[in-house]
């Protein structure tokens, strides 16, 4: 008897429109579907991504496989910076009289990670914001340069006129 499994091996897409049915009892019996990432999507992401494992009331898995070469550790100093801490991270202990369990040290590390990657996200939105505040600063600039500087009559709207 040998061990049967079915595994799909995915990128940010993966999985997008597809519901994959594992009906092989073996394969079940070994955990079920097991999805391997190549990149670290965020929070959100993350929780339908290993919704995507477990299938019809089966078992699933989930792992992600990150290459020291792709993001987030390839963004110059800052990325082998980051990688350097991220080797260094550990299992954490609750506080002495905490609720709180135990951590596995990839349990902590996914939590760096999605710290990581929402601290980029905010950032992209804030250049975002940015630049449709400055967009909209133009077109004001524009409307108003138009306005006055066109023959009279033709740089008004017809409510103006």
């Amino acid at each position: 008897d040998t061990s049967f499994c079915c595994v799909t091996v995915t990128d940010l897409f993966g999985g997008r429109g597809h519901d994959y049915c594992v009906d092989d009892q073996l394969a079940i019996s070994n955990g079920g579907m097991l999805v391997i990432a190549t990149s670290m999507p965020d929070e959100r992401e993350w929780t339908q991504w290993k919704g995507r494992t477990a299938r019809q009331d089966k078992p699933g898995q989930f792992y992600v496989i990150l290459s020291e070469d792709c993001e987030p550790f390839n963004e110059g100093k800052e990325g082998a910076d980051y990688l350097k801490e991220f080797k260094k991270l550990k299992a954490e202990k609750p506080a002495r009289g905490s609720t709180a369990h135990e951590k596995s040290v990839d349990d902590v590390r996914i939590e760096s990670l999605h710290r990581r990657k929402d601290r980029h996200m905010n950032e992209t939105l804030d250049r975002f914001k940015s630049d449709q505040a400055k967009g909209a600063w133009l077109n004001e600039l524009c409307e108003k340069y138009y306005a006055s500087s066109a023959p009279e009559g033709e740089g008004q709207s017809k409510d103006e006129g």
